[in-house]
């Protein structure tokens, strides 16, 4: 090779070296991002399953509507969690229960069963009625109606405490895994502790 062909050819080292290096980086980026959401799944795994003893403990549908407003803020990291159903439903007489009508219910999900993100008006209308605060995101689950037993319409009612405690963008597995539970577990209960009976 003649000193003029030399001087023609590029040395690309540098430049494999800064494409290696910065695939270097997306590669710990991304596997910081799948740590992260692997951390994040953890976490509401254990505060499902946490939801789930409190469940379990409960021996009667009054002990678990009180486990609703009183245990699960703390184990959701939530401002409040509240069960909210139609007056034509079975738990409507429950403590720590709200009792809206059908209409509002729907408009709280907008028809759809399920409902995350910022206050609309309507919301805004049902945390004045159950004294809750304006949280800065919300979540409305629709408990199954398909369960034998179940009458009239109820909602699950989560405030957060951030803009992005729910958000649209959200899973849903978890949520829906958890009034499922609840519904199973007013169904299995009676609806007064034996203690309490007279």
């Amino acid at each position: 090779m003649t000193d003029k062909d030399k001087a023609r050819v590029i040395d690309l080292n540098h430049t494999l070296t800064l494409k290696a290096q910065e695939a270097m980086r997306d590669i710990k980026r991304q596997h910081k991002i799948l740590i992260e959401n692997s951390l994040a799944n953890r976490d509401a795994i254990l505060r499902l399953y946490h939801a789930d003893l409190i469940l379990l403990a409960a021996i009667s549908q009054d002990d678990i509507t009180t486990a609703i407003a009183s245990h699960l803020p703390e184990i959701l990291d939530v401002v409040a969690v509240r069960l909210l159903v139609s007056p034509d439903s079975g738990f409507a007489a429950l403590s720590h229960v709200s009792v809206i009508t059908a209409a509002e219910l729907n408009k709280l999900t907008r028809d759809n069963g399920m409902f995350l993100g910022p206050l609309n008006s309507a919301q805004q209308a049902v945390c004045d009625m159950v004294n809750i605060a304006h949280p800065k995101s919300v979540a409305f689950v629709r408990l199954p109606e398909d369960l034998p037993g179940i009458t009239g319409a109820a909602l699950l009612m989560l405030a957060g405490k951030e803009t992005n405690s729910f958000t649209a963008s959200h899973g849903t597995d978890l949520l829906e895994q958890l009034v499922m539970k609840i519904a199973v577990a007013l169904l299995a209960r009676p609806q007064a502790s034996p203690n309490r009976r007279s």
